[in-house]
């Protein structure tokens, strides 16, 4: 049997909405049968467009372009039909699609004329249409302006400001176009503007300071319209100086003046003058300044200073024959002049006075000569300095004081030649305790020698000594100051040498003396032994005698034999105090309870007797009945020794007692103290 091939025709999409802004679809079409499919795609509209209009498949899909185009369509909605017959089968296509509505570019005026004098004019750009109006605004024209330059407009209305600049073209009449693109198409609108000739001026700077150096500069005068600029230039100051005064500048060109002013014969001072410019493209006015400085004008007398053979200072005077401040400084190459004042001021028709010294020290016998030199800011100069250096010697004691104090014996000084020549000294003291290495000698120049000075203290008594050393030479005579002391010199004593404290004492006392001269100042060391105090414990002693007491505390101290010293540092000596104590043994008694409520009921207690001293406590007791009957109490001991605690049973007997309250004491007697038991 033979089954025939029936192809089947598929489609993806029975409707297709384009919108209002879609423009191109795709559908699929395909075999659902066996066999060959063939197919055709036909349309009646003539906004749509098919690609392919026919085709085949077996198994493959295959894909049709469905386009629509809007372009001259009125505003509304739009459906259509695309019918796809095959051999197996047809079927139709709905298509809708929507198309808003579209924007109309309007402008006026159409054109716009400038004339020779206007700068600004004005169109309106309008959306005569609907829906929204897309533009830009171009031109080729540099002379030509507008602003804005784009937007976008629905329903309101555009003023498009449009300016020309004429500034640097040459005269004549010009056209532009400006290009107005929209998606509603374009619009040209044609410009036209006349330039006529009219120079412009232009002059740079407009502020002219020479301050007070500067003498020339350049003026810069420029025609920035069109046309030839004829342009003047005048100074309205005598000082004021120009190397041309008028030109005829084209149009953007420049012409360069140089302006000269002359400070000469004028006094100091700020000056200001204008330059007037007057042209057929304008006027203006440059400012000019300039300032005159002070001048000063550097004198000085004398020109040559020579010293005699004992000057060692002279002096010379700067002063200000110009103007202004005269601003100068000092210096010399020669070692010997000491200037001691290097720079200053001098204003007009003043003086300043300057001292310097020569240093002969540095200089050996001859003639010398030397130079001063002056700068300034009104000239600079020289003065020549001579001096003759004879042979002179000189002498210096260093030091010219010697303080031996209290301990020194040995100092020494020095006699130094800074003269020239030999030096010849000698030396006395005025003092048999003052003594000296040398009495005499001979010092070179620039040389010196050293004298040891010794003092002797022995046999004299304490106090402050003041003597002194005289140097005489053939350059003059000099003193050397001598001082000391001599101290007085203190001896401790103390009237005991050993404390003995037995078994009984608690306070002792001793007594310290000053056996030397002077003030003796004592001071205990620190006692390690803390049962151990003594006051005072430190002190001065001129004459007389201190009394110093020695006490300890047997409450803390063990029973036994003890043995310790007190130290006693001075600044005559040092000493020490012997301290024996003996501690004997003691009993001290303790008992406990201090009271026993036997009540109705308890019939035995115990007493605890405690020995809290030391050594063995020997007691004894006795039994006293307050209220009641007697004989109920019995104790199980009634005396004896303690080394460290007893107890002592308590018993009652109620047998026989008549009713009502009994009261008792129990006395206990010892060598450590006495106690008393309440019992109830």
């Amino acid at each position: 049997m033979i089954v025939p091939e029936m192809p089947a025709l598929a489609v993806s999409e029975s409707v297709i909405n384009f919108g209002n802004s879609e423009t191109i679809k795709r559908v699929n079409v395909s075999n659902s049968g066996t066999g060959k499919l063939s197919w055709n795609v036909s349309t009646s509209e003539t906004w749509i467009t098919v690609f392919p209009l026919n085709d085949s498949t077996t198994t493959d899909k295959k894909e049709i372009i469905i386009s629509v185009t809007r372009p001259g369509l009125l505003p509304g909605n739009y459906t259509g039909t695309i019918n796809i017959t095959s051999n197996g089968g047809n079927t139709a296509l709905t298509v809708n699609m929507s198309v808003d509505e579209f924007p109309e570019l309007n402008i006026n005026p159409a054109s716009l004329s400038f004339g020779t004098d206007k700068s600004s004019l004005s169109f309106d750009l309008k959306n005569s249409g609907g829906g929204k109006l897309e533009w830009k605004l171009t031109s080729s024209e540099n002379w030509l302006l507008f602003e804005p330059s784009s937007g976008e407009t629905t329903t309101e209305t555009e003023q498009i400001n449009v300016s020309v600049n004429r500034i640097g073209l040459n005269s004549g009449n010009y056209n532009g176009i400006i290009n107005i693109e929209s998606n509603a198409g374009n619009i040209s609108i044609p410009v036209e503007m006349t330039v006529e000739e009219k120079p412009l001026l232009s002059y740079s700077p407009e502020t002219i300071n020479f301050g007070d150096q500067d003498s020339t500069a350049n003026i810069e005068i420029r025609n920035i319209g069109n046309g030839n600029l004829n342009w003047q230039l005048s100074g309205n100051q005598p000082w004021i100086s120009l190397n041309r005064a008028n030109g005829n500048t084209p149009a953007n060109q420049k012409d360069d003046v140089e302006i000269n002013i002359s400070r000469n014969g004028l006094a100091p001072g700020d000056y200001n003058g204008e330059l007037n410019i007057s042209s057929n493209g304008g006027n203006g006015v440059i400012t000019v300044t300039y300032s005159v400085k002070e001048n000063p004008k550097l004198s000085f007398s004398p020109g040559a200073i020579n010293l005699n053979d004992n000057d060692s200072t002279a002096s010379f005077k700067i002063k200000n024959v110009g103007s202004g401040i005269l601003n100068w400084q000092i210096s010399t190459e020669d070692d010997w002049i000491l200037i001691p004042i290097t720079n200053g001021t001098t204003t007009k028709n003043n003086e300043s006075e300057i001292e310097f010294n020569v240093n002969r020290d540095l200089l050996s016998p001859g003639d010398y000569s030397g130079n001063i030199d002056i700068t300034s800011n009104g000239g600079n100069g020289s003065i020549n300095v001579s001096i003759k250096i004879k042979d002179e010697p000189k002498i210096t004691v260093s030091p010219k004081s010697l303080n031996f104090g209290d301990k020194d014996s040995s100092k020494t000084f020095e006699i130094k030649n800074t003269g020239t020549g030999n030096l010849t000294w000698q030396l006395s003291s005025n003092e048999t305790w003052i003594k000296l290495s040398a009495s005499d000698g001979i010092t070179s120049s620039k040389d010196n020698d050293e004298i040891e000075v010794m003092v002797n203290r022995e046999n004299l008594e304490p106090g402050d000594y003041e003597g002194s050393i005289k140097i005489t030479s053939n350059a003059g005579e000099e003193t050397v100051d001598v001082s000391m002391k001599v101290e007085s010199k203190p001896n401790i004593s103390v009237s005991a040498k050993n404390l003995d404290f037995d078994t009984g004492f608690n306070s002792l006392s001793f007594k310290i003396s000053n056996k030397g001269t002077g003030t003796l100042e004592w001071e205990i060391e620190t006692i390690s032994d803390n049962w151990l105090s003594v006051n005072p414990g430190k002190g001065s002693i001129t004459t007389g005698e201190t009394a110093v007491f020695v006490n300890i505390d047997r409450n803390i101290m063990s029973p036994g034999n003890y043995n310790t010293k007190i130290d006693i540092n001075s600044n005559g000596g040092k000493e020490s105090v012997n301290i024996k104590v003996t501690v004997e043994e003691e009993p001290i008694l303790s008992v406990t309870p201090a009271s026993i409520d036997f009540g109705s009921t308890l019939n035995s207690a115990i007493l605890l007797l405690q020995n809290i001293g030391t050594g063995r406590l020997s007691w004894s007791s006795e039994i006293m009945y307050i209220d009641g009957d007697e004989g109920w109490l019995q104790m199980n001991q009634t005396s004896g020794n303690i080394s460290s605690s007893r107890s002592i049973n308590l018993s009652v007997n109620r047998s026989g007692l008549s009713n009502g309250s009994h009261t008792a004491d129990i006395q206990i007697y010892s060598d450590g103290g006495n106690a008393t038991i309440h019992l109830y």
